[in-house]
């Protein structure tokens, strides 16, 4: 052991020795879980609440609600790739700035 890691041994885990004997900390509250758990009821109609509100977004996309048509097509068609265009090649400096000072300075 180096010079530097000899202060250090006395905090090491001994051998056998667990670095988190009560294990993992139990999960609080999670939303996606509730959620999902909530999705998968079934009602009286034998329908999840999930398969409802699917057929209520579908009959707003049919009655011409443009956001559901677009929350409709992001899950199946997935979101269009959007592409970033930069600037030509510049044989302009780099401006720098100093913040303690307003002037710029050219490189």
């Amino acid at each position: 052991m180096g010079k530097k890691a000899k202060h250090l041994k006395e905090h090491q885990w001994k051998k056998g020795e667990s670095g988190n004997p009560n294990g993992r900390p139990k999960k609080e509250f999670a939303l996606n879980d509730h959620i999902r758990s909530f999705a998968n009821l079934e009602g009286e109609d034998k329908k999840t609440m999930l398969e409802k509100v699917v057929e209520t977004v579908y009959g707003e996309a049919l009655a011409g609600n443009m956001t559901a048509v677009s929350f409709l097509a992001d899950r199946i068609l997935g979101k269009p790739q959007q592409s970033v265009s930069l600037k030509e090649e510049s044989t302009e400096p780099i401006k720098i700035i100093d913040i303690g000072n307003d002037d710029a300075v050219e490189d």
